[in-house]
Formats: C-alpha cells, sequence, structure tokens
C-alpha cells in the first residue's frame, strides 16, 4: 500500500515540472519556424514603402495606382499635359461644336457659316502655318504636340473636312457689290496691305445714299458707305477666299458738313471662290 501510495506520488511530481519544460521548449520553437517558412505580411509591405520614386515623395504602390497599373487604365505618359486639361478641353468644346455647326449649314437659309470667334478656329483647321502657331503660342500649357492624348489636331482634321465640304457654296451676294464709284475703289484697293498677292474678283458698294452715324446726343459723328472686297490671297496655305469690309467714311466737320473721303478697313470674312478659281 505504501508503495503504491509513493510511486502515484513520484508520478505527480514528474508531471508537474515536466509542462512547463515542454511549454518552454514550444515558445521558442515558434519564432523559428514563423521566420523561415511564413513572414509576417509586414515585411512585403514594409519593403516596398521603402521603395520611393526618386524625386517624386511617393511609392512604387502609389505611382502604380495614378498611371493605372492594375486598375484596367492605360498608363499615362510621363509630362504628359493633354490629361485632363481644362484650356484643352474648352478649345475642343469649341471646336467640336462648330464643327457640328459647319456640318449643319444650309446655304438657302442661313446667312453666315462663322460667327464670332467660329473663323478663329476655322483657320486654325484649314491653314497649317496658322495652327502650327496656335500650338507653339501654347506649347507650355499643352506639352507635347505629338502626344497621342492630343485631342485637338484629330478633332481640327475633322473640322478641315466640314469646312472644305460647305465652304465653296459659301460666296458673297451680289448685292455687296450693287454700286459703283471708281474713285471710292481706288481708296479700298489701298486699304488693303496685302494687295500685291491678291486677285480681286469683285468690288464696289453696298450702299447707295450714307449711312449717319451720332454720339449720344443726337449729334453726328460721320458717315459711311460700306464698301465690300471679294478675292483670293495667294500668300494664303488654304485655298479659299475672302470677303473684306472696307468703310467709305467722312468725318463730321459741323453746320452740316463733312469732311473729305476716306478708306477704313473693318476686317474681313472666309468665303468661297468663284467656280472654277
Amino acid at each position: 500500500m505504501r508503495r503504491n501510495l509513493f510511486l502515484m506520488f513520484a508520478f505527480l511530481c514528474v508531471s508537474i515540472f515536466a509542462v512547463p519544460s515542454v511549454s518552454a521548449q514550444f515558445t521558442i520553437k515558434i519564432p523559428k519556424i514563423t521566420k523561415k517558412e511564413n513572414p509576417p505580411p509586414d515585411d512585403k509591405s514594409g519593403s516596398e514603402d521603402r521603395n520611393w520614386e526618386v524625386g517624386t515623395g511617393r511609392t512604387l504602390s502609389q505611382g502604380r495606382a495614378e498611371n493605372g497599373l492594375g486598375t484596367g487604365r492605360a498608363p499615362s505618359q510621363r509630362g504628359d499635359k493633354w490629361s485632363n486639361n481644362p484650356i484643352a478641353g474648352h478649345h475642343l468644346d469649341k471646336i467640336t461644336k462648330l464643327t457640328t455647326k459647319v456640318e449643319g449649314f444650309n446655304p438657302r437659309k442661313d446667312t453666315r457659316l462663322f460667327q464670332n470667334d467660329d473663323e478663329e478656329y476655322a483657320l486654325y483647321a484649314i491653314s497649317k502655318k496658322v495652327r502650327d502657331k496656335f500650338f507653339e503660342v501654347n506649347k507650355e500649357i499643352f506639352g507635347d504636340r505629338n502626344s497621342p492624348n492630343n485631342p485637338l489636331d484629330p478633332a481640327l482634321d475633322k473640322l478641315s473636312d466640314a469646312v472644305a465640304e460647305k465652304l465653296p457654296g459659301f460666296i458673297p451676294h451680289r448685292n455687296n457689290f450693287a454700286f459703283h464709284n471708281a474713285a471710292y475703289e481706288k481708296m479700298m484697293r489701298g486699304r488693303l496691305r496685302n494687295l500685291s498677292t491678291l486677285t480681286i474678283h469683285q468690288i464696289g458698294l453696298f450702299d447707295r445714299n450714307w449711312i449717319i452715324s451720332k454720339n449720344d446726343y443726337g449729334i453726328p459723328v460721320k458717315r459711311y458707305k460700306q464698301g465690300f472686297v471679294w478675292a483670293r490671297d495667294s500668300a494664303d496655305d488654304h485655298p479659299y477666299c475672302h470677303l473684306y469690309l472696307v468703310d467709305i467714311t467722312q468725318d463730321y466737320s459741323g453746320g452740316g458738313t463733312y469732311d473729305s473721303a476716306y478708306a477704313l478697313y473693318d476686317g474681313d470674312k472666309l468665303f468661297g471662290c468663284p467656280a472654277g478659281k
């Protein structure tokens, strides 16, 4: 009996002291196994966070996200200013609206093909030298014109096609040249700075009688007659003509009299040329 009690006591003692020993050995082995076979997730993310793009202050993961990598979007070119450019967007909107307007032009019911700043964009479309200058002036805003993200050149090409279809049939009405005065027409020619490169198709006066211009007090300031010159300029790098507006003007000198007449240039508009010219 005593022997059995002694053996049970000895067994309990061994068990009590053995458990901490096994537990201590198990605690020491866990980190070693984990480090060799299962690196914690923080090891990978910490390594990537340290890989900064030079001079950008962004991690590689941030750079990938901003460039569309892993998002299904094409990466943008480094240094490309076209994406989300509000100024380019403004010009594109103007060009697109003008293209729609030109495509829908009906010479039987519409009296004007271009209005306001429309003609400026039409020139960007039809003239290589004017378009090149436009991009040169705005190169700091747009960046590389040859970028595949440049939307303006394709839009201007489309506008050029629309102009080529509609503008040749847009010619000035004969009433613009209804009246003639040799002295006045000589003055009108003299106001055209590019006269040496012009081929004049028609010239004349729209008004038979003088139009009187008055100030806010009803006192005459001048009187004038509208004159027009329809011509082709060989210096242009496009095949279209111009309608130049040159007023014959007399300033008011008081007492119901006016000074000598002179020609006053007032701009021009793009028009088609006579058939076959």
